[in-house]
């Protein structure tokens, strides 16, 4: 009877195993088991960056200096921008030293003369990452001359210390001109 509980008692236990292992909630990850010694003893200090969301299931004991990188808020709008000769492009940001800016929201409002509308409207990191934006028409002026845009884009883009973060507008017509409003918003890490 003993012998048949141990092995009951294995199966499940593999079971359980089986089942722990073969779910990872973070894919591209590798999953992480310390199987001794528990707690895991950490001494020393520990710093630890962006902790949203930070994982930990189980009990978890730390001794010595833990530090979270606090996250500091970041919003920037500007005023109206001339588009002129089909283009306007505009820097909104370049990173400060020690940091790194993580930017989950960009809207804009553009108004262009063109019946043509536009073309692209971005936001570029270091001039090389492009994300291009929505832009849905939103009307026009009672005299048909100038068409108002709405266009956004929900990201997670991540610039590091120096990197310039600029906005980009660029009409199908050429010869197109106009005004535009960006804003911004999202969030600075630490950078050790």
């Amino acid at each position: 009877m003993r012998s048949q509980v141990v092995g009951i008692a294995l199966v499940v236990l593999g079971v359980i195993t089986v089942d722990a292992n073969a779910q990872n909630p973070y894919p591209g990850s590798a999953p992480v088991s310390i199987i001794n010694p528990l707690p895991l003893p950490v001494t020393g200090n520990v710093n630890i960056v962006n902790p949203s969301p930070l994982p930990v299931t189980g009990n978890v004991s730390v001794s010595g200096n833990v530090t979270v990188a606090a996250q500091e808020p970041f919003q920037t709008g500007t005023v109206s921008t001339s588009i002129s000769n089909g283009a306007a492009t505009k820097e909104l940001i370049v990173v400060p030293a020690g940091k790194r800016l993580v930017l989950e929201g960009v809207t804009a409002n553009v108004n262009v003369s063109s019946v043509g509308g536009l073309s692209t409207v971005n936001v570029a990191i270091a001039g090389d990452r492009v994300n291009e934006m929505v832009c849905r028409p939103h009307g026009e002026t009672a005299n048909g001359l100038n068409h108002w845009f709405t266009c956004f884009t929900q990201v997670k883009l991540y610039a590091e210390a120096g990197q310039t973060v600029s906005f980009g507008v660029f009409t199908a017509d050429s010869s197109s001109t106009g005004f535009y409003r960006v804003f911004t918003s999202g969030y600075f890490v630490p950078v050790p």
